[in-house]
């Protein structure tokens, strides 16, 4: 996918985006638009400094996928290096993780 300066590979079950001048939402978005399936797709993200970070994505039923919050992957600036680290912990515990951050129950918790 190339829109302007959006660029996007997918590696497996990981989608990895760059778009410097738009921002993740817009970038979730356009894969809906391209017809992605991300309930099946992790989705990663590079910022402007270059840095990869996972971009956790909800489902609402009003307004389909948008983006929830990010996961760092240590500051890595490195895809090959960001596509092992997005699997060293499965996208359950990563949700639940970020959702603890912000003062959230775990999703399928007590």
């Amino acid at each position: 996918m190339n829109r302007a300066s959006q660029t996007m590979e997918v590696h497996g079950d990981v989608i990895a985006l760059w778009e410097p001048d738009e921002g993740s939402g817009a970038g979730i978005a356009h894969l809906q638009e391209a017809g992605y399936d991300l309930e099946r797709y992790r989705v990663i993200y590079r910022d402007m400094m270059g840095v990869w970070a996972e971009v956790l994505i909800c489902k609402s039923p009003i307004v389909g996928f948008c983006t929830w919050g990010f996961r760092s992957l240590g500051g890595t600036k490195e895809l090959s290096e960001a596509l092992v680290l997005v699997h060293a912990v499965p996208r359950e515990l990563a949700y639940n993780v970020a959702r603890a951050e912000v003062g959230l129950p775990p999703k399928n918790g007590p």
